[in-house]
């Protein structure tokens, strides 16, 4: 049996296994890339609260083993498609802000996707976009569905300590305290945005860490 209360990254957990088994040195270069890639993902390069010392301690060791770390962070944060940038743009264009700037939303309808020639992988990390706007604390994407007009994805992320976990909850999702999500259903867009909006001004004050 093997348990970990806590982890960084699930790719840590294989590091350890791997290191556990005495096959760690015996293993090839691409193991020492994914689980390099896996660590770094898990935790924004690095910048996200749940980094820890021991998350940096592996990243050493596997650049030590040398891995192009420099190029892996480039393909997983910087590298992006003509249609991701397309919908950076569109999101950007429609984000909205609410409680003197500090969370914003953004409400990604089939018809805007449709428009810009947008298809659902170029919008899957787009709540990263919404997040990077300066002063937001909570930042929270809307994603109607693509089979679906009448259901929603949301996704949330905190910049601060308020437990988007705890929010999301209220309408049966839930997550991380600074990553969660949640999904509606038989709504219409302008619905689903309003629900959002008023639960998510609610829960920033509720839910403040």
């Amino acid at each position: 049996d093997y348990y970990e209360d806590f982890a960084s990254a699930c790719a840590m957990i294989v590091f350890d296994i791997a290191k556990e088994l005495a096959i760690f040195e015996k293993l090839p270069k691409h193991f020492y890339e994914c689980v390099y890639a896996g660590i770094s993902g898990d935790t924004g390069c690095f910048k996200y609260s749940n980094t820890t010392k021991k998350a940096l301690l592996m990243a050493s060791e596997l650049v030590d083993s040398g891995i192009d770390f420099a190029n892996i962070n480039y393909i997983i944060f910087d590298c992006k498609s003509v249609g991701e940038i397309a919908a950076q743009c569109m999101v950007y264009d429609s984000v909205e802000l609410f409680e003197g700037n500090t969370l914003a939303i953004a409400l990604i309808t089939n018809e805007m996707k449709e428009k810009n020639g947008v298809c659902d992988d170029d919008i899957a990390d787009i709540i990263s976009s919404v997040r990077q706007i300066e002063g937001v604390k909570v930042a929270v994407t809307i994603k109607q569905t693509s089979k679906n007009d009448r259901k929603y994805s949301i996704s949330s992320r905190a910049n601060c300590d308020i437990n988007v976990s705890k929010i999301c909850a209220e309408i049966g999702g839930g997550g991380h305290p600074r990553a969660a999500g949640a999904t509606l259903e038989d709504m219409e867009p302008k619905q689903a945005f309003d629900t959002v909006r008023d639960l998510f001004i609610k829960g920033m004050k509720l839910y403040a860490e």
